[in-house]
C-alpha cells in the first residue's frame, strides 16, 4: 500500500480495500454508513470492504440506494438513515455518483435540511462526520473534490407540454424526475422506446433499460420497437429537444461527447443522430473537470459535431449559443459573472437581463 497526501489522504495498490477497517477505525469511527449502489453492492469489492469494517470492530450500516447523479431525495434518504441509526462516519464505495451522495449526506446528518439550503454554501455548514470515498471508476475525481452535483432540474424547465424528448447518459437522466406540474412530454430513447419516464429505483426489479443500461420505467402507453424505427424518430426531426452531457463544449456550439485521445471509450453512440436530428441541443454537464474548464473558445477534443448546441446549463448558469458567440442568461445564487468567467476558456457575454438561475437542488459541500 502506497500512500501520499493531496487534498486529503490517498492510499492505493491492490488490496488496498482490504484496509479500509484500519483506515476507517484510525478517524475514530466505531459504526459507519456504508454508501454504494444496487450494482456494486453486489461484488466481491463491496464484500471485501464490509468484511474489513467489521473485522475492525466497526458497525456497518448499508444503503445501496444510490442512484446516477445522486437525486436529492436519495440523499436525504441516505442521511436519515445515517441519523437513525446514530452513524460516526460514512464509507461510500462506488462511482462519481455514489461519492456526491455520500458527500451531501453528510451536510444533512449535522444540518437541517433541505440540502438546496446549503447551494454554494449559502448558509455555514456545521461539520460532519468522516468520510472515506472508495472509487471503483478511474477519472471522476469525485473522491477529492468538495462539489457535490445534484440535479438537472433546471434543464426541465426548458421543456413544453407535448415536446418529443431524448435524454443522454449521466445528468441528463435525471431530467424525467423534474418535469414542471403540468407538463407532459413523450420520452425518447434510442435502444428502442417512446414514453419511457423517471428512473427505477434499486428495488423495483426492473429489466427495462435506458441506452446507458440503467433500469427505468415507462408511462402507461409506451411503445417499443426496434433501433432502425428509434433512430428513424431522430432522423426524421420528430424529437422536439435533445439534452446531452460533453466532454467539451466551445463558443462555436461545437461538440465533443465522446473520446479523449489516448484513452478507451465506447463510441459515440446515437448523439451523432440526435444533435443533426433534434430541433434543439441542450447541453447538462458539470463546469468543469477536475478544475479544468469544459466550455472552450475551441474545443480540442474530437468532435461529435459542428455548430449544434444551443444551450449549456452548468451549476453555475445558463449560458446560450449565438451567432457572436456564448450569452450568460442565468447565473446560480450566490455567483458572479466574474466568478464564472473564470472558470470559463471562452469569452462570455453578460445578457443585460441577466438573472438568478432558479435551480433549487445543486449543492457546494
Amino acid at each position: 500500500m502506497i500512500n501520499y497526501r493531496q487534498i486529503c489522504p490517498v492510499a492505493f495498490g491492490s488490496g488496498t480495500v482490504k484496509q479500509t477497517g484500519e483506515i476507517v477505525g484510525s478517524l475514530g469511527c466505531t459504526k459507519v454508513l456504508l454508501v454504494s449502489d444496487a450494482v456494486i453492492s453486489g461484488t466481491k469489492g463491496y464484500a471485501d470492504c464490509k468484511a474489513s469494517l467489521e473485522a475492525a470492530g466497526i458497525g456497518v450500516v448499508e444503503f445501496a440506494g444510490c442512484l446516477p447523479e445522486a437525486p436529492a431525495a436519495t440523499v436525504a434518504e441516505a442521511a436519515e438513515l445515517g441519523q437513525r441509526e446514530g452513524v460516526d462516519g460514512i464509507v461510500a464505495i462506488g462511482g462519481g455518483s455514489v461519492m456526491d451522495a455520500a458527500k451531501a449526506s453528510n451536510v444533512l446528518l449535522a444540518n437541517p435540511g433541505p440540502l438546496s439550503d446549503y447551494y454554494l454554501m449559502a448558509k455555514p455548514i456545521a461539520p460532519g462526520v468522516p468520510v472515506v470515498m472508495v472509487p471503483t471508476t478511474s477519472g471522476t475525481g469525485s473522491e477529492n473534490s468538495v462539489f457535490s452535483v445534484v440535479t438537472a432540474k433546471r434543464v426541465a424547465q426548458e421543456l413544453r407540454d407535448g415536446y418529443v424528448v431524448n435524454l443522454g447518459i449521466g445528468i441528463p437522466t435525471l431530467v424525467a424526475d423534474h418535469l414542471p406540474e403540468g407538463v407532459e412530454v413523450v420520452f425518447q430513447s434510442e435502444n428502442g422506446i417512446l414514453g419511457s419516464g423517471p428512473a427505477a429505483g434499486p428495488d423495483a426489479g426492473n429489466d427495462i433499460t435506458n441506452a446507458g443500461g440503467a433500469p427505468i420505467t415507462v408511462r402507461s402507453g409506451a411503445s417499443f420497437f426496434d433501433a432502425s424505427t428509434s433512430f428513424s424518430i431522430i432522423r426524421g426531426g420528430h424529437v422536439d429537444v435533445t439534452v446531452l452531457g460533453a466532454l467539451q463544449v466551445d463558443a462555436h456550439g461545437n461538440l465533443a461527447s465522446w473520446m479523449v485521445p489516448g484513452k478507451m471509450v465506447s463510441g459515440m453512440g446515437g448523439a451523432m443522430d440526435l444533435v443533426v436530428g433534434a430541433r434543439k441541443v441542450v447541453v447538462a454537464m458539470e463546469h468543469t473537470a477536475k478544475g479544468n474548464p469544459k466550455i472552450l473558445d475551441k474545443c480540442v477534443f474530437p468532435l461529435t459535431a459542428a455548430h449544434v448546441v444551443d444551450m449549456i446549463v452548468t451549476e453555475m448558469g445558463v449560458m446560450e449559443v449565438t451567432p457572436s458567440g456564448l450569452v450568460l442568461r442565468e447565473i446560480a445564487p450566490g455567483l458572479t459573472p466574474e466568478d464564472v468567467q473564470a472558470v470559463t476558456a471562452a469569452e462570455l457575454t453578460i445578457a443585460d437581463d441577466l438573472r438568478v438561475m432558479p435551480v433549487e437542488e445543486a449543492v457546494a459541500l
